[in-house]
């Protein structure tokens, strides 16, 4: 490796410590501009760095602008195509701007994937919302698997972090 490779790679990772710390502070203080501003730092230097892409679409579901999330949660699937929390984001997306039929694609696509009981949960929770709203079952899935409601007496239904696999 040559002096400047080892510089570069060097100058790199101090960034990207950086980069981290600043990117917990935003999240923490729920500072969507604050994530989208220190995602943009490390994709400009790294396009396919999976967890600047996933600040970068969070920041962007919770500043309701669901097809720009929907656009990062594509490139992270085409990085990361066996994370089922990456089409659950782009489902809810979906949903939210009225595009039930793409919100069920993305949800079974999820559930196919989903391979943690947390996971399944999660899916299933999404999947039912849908349906509930659009007062039809739009995701197939095995008549075994119980309702949503029965699994959410099982336990809490919280927040689900977007990588649980």
């Amino acid at each position: 490796m040559t002096q400047g490779a080892n510089t570069m790679s060097h100058s790199f990772l101090a960034d990207e410590e950086l980069w981290s710390t600043t990117l917990r502070q935003a999240m923490d203080c729920e500072d969507w501009d604050g994530v989208l501003s220190a995602s943009r730092s490390v994709l400009a230097m790294d396009p396919d760095h999976l967890v600047a892409l996933e600040g970068k679409a969070q920041a962007h579901w919770r500043r309701h602008e669901f097809q720009a999330a929907i656009d990062t949660a594509r490139k992270m699937i085409a990085l990361n195509p066996v994370e089922p929390g990456y089409l659950c984001l782009q489902g809810a997306c979906h949903q939210q701007l009225g595009r039930y039929v793409a919100a069920a694609e993305c949800f079974g696509r999820a559930l196919d994937l989903a391979k943690t009981p947390a996971m399944r949960k999660m899916v299933l929770t999404q999947i039912e919302g849908l349906e509930v709203l659009c007062g039809t079952r739009m995701v197939a899935r095995d008549e075994d698997t119980p309702p949503v409601t029965a699994l959410a007496a099982m336990g809490t239904m919280g927040p689900v972090s977007m990588r649980v696999n």
